[in-house]
């Protein structure tokens, strides 16, 4: 059940990916990678370039509740 829920999650960057033109395999590659290993979990894909960034260096700040109650909304 959580491998399905993960490979939910994951249409959310290629979608961005997708609209942005970029290499989605690529990118999504990239983007797996930097977070395996759980350190830096900030990292996104940037809408205007398609690339793989350390999110805060764009001053992207999302707050844990929010994304909690639509995590939570979504799978009721």
């Amino acid at each position: 059940p959580f491998e399905a829920l993960a490979s939910a999650f994951e249409i959310i960057p290629r979608t961005l990916m997708e609209n942005c033109g970029s290499k989605v395999i690529r990118v999504m590659t990239e983007l797996r990678a930097k977070h395996a290993d759980g350190k830096e979990t900030t990292w996104g894909v940037d809408g205007n370039s398609g690339k793989v960034v350390d999110v805060e260096t764009l001053k992207i700040v999302e707050p844990i509740s929010v994304k909690a109650q639509t995590i939570k909304t979504a799978i009721e």
